[in-house]
């Protein structure tokens, strides 16, 4: 019986940090906001410069760096870069922005899945949820 978290997995994470998400925050982002954004997500002068050569528009602009950005992290996704854009929009005054990540990556969180054989369980429900079932010759109990 495997029990994993969906933020424990690459996948969980992608999900939050998708570009249907990354297009959405470009649109709410200040546009005075986000060459300082930038900077706190550790892009280079040169990316940055780059991004605003191959995209007109400030929306592209920002979209594309949310991309970048998660492209200089690499494949291995985790909860930790999550945070990172959480407490960089904070420092540039995103407040907003970054409380509605929180609550998006707490929905996640509180949503586990376990796989037995052929039978999925999954579980929406806040930190207090108790699930106990069986699946033929197995039982599982999680809290």
């Amino acid at each position: 019986m495997a029990f994993s978290s969906p933020m424990d997995s690459n996948d969980g994470v992608a999900k939050i940090l998708s570009d249907e998400y990354f297009r959405d925050l470009a649109s709410k982002l200040g546009t005075e906001k986000w060459l300082t954004l930038a900077a706190e997500l550790d892009l280079r002068k040169s990316e940055i410069e780059q991004l605003k050569k191959d995209h007109q528009s400030v929306r592209d602009q920002i979209f594309n760096m949310f991309v970048k950005w998660r492209q200089n992290i690499g494949p291995n996704l985790h909860l930790s870069h999550v945070n990172t854009l959480v407490q960089s929009l904070k420092t540039v005054n995103q407040t907003d922005l970054a409380v509605k990540l929180e609550v998006r990556t707490g929905e996640l969180s509180n949503s586990e899945t376990t796989h037995h054989g052929n039978t999925n369980v999954h579980v929406k429900g806040d930190k207090n949820t108790t699930i106990v079932g069986a699946v033929k010759d197995s039982t599982f109990h999680f809290h």
